[in-house]
């Protein structure tokens, strides 16, 4: 194929790429300035129900985990996930700032999905806390400890992620431990991965990588 018309297709995919990025962050812009107008309990009433965006259950189980039940953030001094509608079809339900001032999501998810999950008792805060007492090995607690103490400036990179498995109930959860130490070393950088399951409210499975350097 000529080059010309090569770099001309290009060019085309990539405006062409590049306006639908424009409006669809615009869309969202739009959507998130409606949600920030209206009040819980106008939603809790019926109300504004075709805002909200649809998630899977594996969506809404991996996004409840990580961001519920109350998270603090730099911008807000807390948010919280609560369910604010349901009926036959569909279950509401709403990310928040505390105090009601104000959504900054609005999601719905089929409410037969969600039959025999008890999400309402699930607390990704208590998970996370309860994964690095019990999953992490206490000699890596110790290395840690150990190594910190000889550190002028420590870098952390902590972070989760998960992994919803519907037909088991499970949570697959990873843990990345990377601490670096004034800029020249690293105290740790360790992945961590266990089962948590819905049903027991337990960990199993652990897999640790072993390249601690």
């Amino acid at each position: 194929m000529n080059r010309s018309i090569v770099l001309m297709i290009a060019l085309a995919l990539f405006i062409g790429n590049h306006s639908l990025g424009q409006t669809a962050k615009k869309e969202h812009n739009a959507w998130s300035r409606e949600l920030k107008k209206i009040k819980t309990s106008e939603i809790r009433s019926g109300q504004h129900l075709h805002l909200a965006k649809l998630f899977s259950a594996t969506h809404f189980m991996e996004y409840y985990v990580a961001y519920g039940k109350i998270i603090h953030e730099r911008k807000y001094r807390g948010l919280i996930i609560n369910e604010l509608y349901k009926d036959a079809d569909y279950t509401y339900f709403a990310r928040e700032v505390l105090n009601d001032l104000g959504l900054v999501n609005f999601f719905k998810v089929a409410t037969r999905d969600l039959s025999g999950i008890d999400y309402a008792s699930l607390d990704g805060n208590e998970i996370r806390e309860r994964f690095i007492e019990e999953m992490i090995p206490q000699t890596d607690k110790e290395r840690v400890k150990r190594k910190e103490k000889n550190c002028t400036t420590a870098r952390y990179a902590p972070g989760f992620d998960y992994k919803y498995i519907p037909g088991a109930r499970e949570l697959v959860i990873t843990y990345k431990w990377k601490i670096s130490c004034d800029h020249i070393y690293r105290i740790i950088n360790k992945t961590y991965t266990a089962t948590y399951s819905l049903h027991t409210r337990h960990f199993s499975n652990l897999i640790t990588d072993q390249a601690v350097r």
